[in-house]
């Protein structure tokens, strides 16, 4: 399997989506919260990394798959 890690782009939609269901399921497991995020927070996750002025995400992908995703 080949990893890549790539600046994710957060007006593509997929990096988005794969953004928001990688920080859910960080959130779901026993070393996180071990419950998913409120869907409220889920909402104002994007356009509050988007507000950040310093922020920049980076997504790992298997192939295309989304795999990780690391908030700097």
């Amino acid at each position: 399997m080949t990893y890549t890690y790539v600046e994710a782009d957060l007006d593509d939609p997929r990096h988005r989506i794969a953004v928001r269901d990688l920080i859910d399921a960080y959130a779901r497991d026993p070393m996180g919260m071990g419950a998913p995020l409120p869907e409220d927070v889920l909402d104002r996750l994007i356009p509050g990394l988007r507000a950040h002025p310093s922020c920049i995400v980076f997504l790992a992908l298997a192939g295309e798959e989304p795999v990780g995703v690391a908030v700097c």
